[in-house]
């Protein structure tokens, strides 16, 4: 048996390399250890990959031999199997990501168009397109600059930020994509439930918008947004 103090040793070596899920996934296989699953759970429940992390969180559960870790293990459970539960239960549901700041233009070669969930490099994006979310709700893009656009929606390069900069999207633009705009056949004041993935700031901003629309704007976190 791998010793605790060796086992927290390449967790942290996982935890700082290039690909920790991936090392963490090799390093399980290894050890089949409950903390090296227990980390694996919380890397994926960070992705927005729920499912998954709440396998991991009962492998960990399962596998930790102290009182201590088993309820924190036992505690992540809980957590996931009830967020799990509001969103089966809530079928209407959509999803707001926002767009960030690194763009796929920092790069040399991009052409002049891109679609807008290929456009967005940030960690965000890249974690909500990895995310059970992304395949399993419809959602859209929320642009400083254009405003709520559907993923597959073409734009070009631009550099505006929502909240400070003169250029952005006004709130009353905003306001009428939410009541009136169609995006492949819906509209946003349809939807019972709407999920905001993004920044604090950003949130905030659209949760008054939201407001006035008489809707609830509600955030969905996904760990290392950027």
């Amino acid at each position: 048996m791998t010793s605790w103090s060796i086992i927290n040793k390449k967790i942290k070596d996982c935890i700082n390399s290039r690909d920790p899920l991936d090392c963490l996934l090799k390093l399980f296989q290894e050890t089949d250890d409950g903390w090296v699953a227990f980390h694996i759970g919380g890397i994926l429940k960070g992705e927005g990959r729920l499912e998954e992390a709440l396998d991991y969180y009962k492998k960990a559960y399962e596998r930790l031999p102290l009182p201590k870790y088993k309820d924190m293990a036992k505690s992540e459970i809980e957590k996931l199997e009830k967020e799990l539960e509001k969103l089966a239960n809530n079928k209407n549901v959509l999803f707001i990501v926002t767009c960030t700041e690194k763009k796929v233009w920092a790069e040399k070669g991009a052409p002049k168009y891109v679609p807008a969930k290929e456009a967005y490099i940030g960690s965000t994006m890249k974690r909500w397109l990895k995310s059970e979310g992304s395949k399993k709700y419809p959602w859209l893009i929320f642009s400083s600059k254009y405003g709520f656009i559907e993923p597959d929606h073409p734009i070009k390069n631009y550099d505006i930020h929502f909240i400070k900069d003169p250029g952005a999207i006004s709130e009353e633009t905003v306001l009428r994509q939410i009541l009136h705009q169609e995006f492949n056949g819906f509209k946003i004041v349809d939807f019972d439930r709407v999920y905001f993935v993004g920044s604090e700031n950003y949130f905030r901003k659209l949760k008054s918008i939201f407001m006035r629309a008489g809707m609830e704007l509600e955030r969905y976190e996904l760990s290392g947004e950027n």
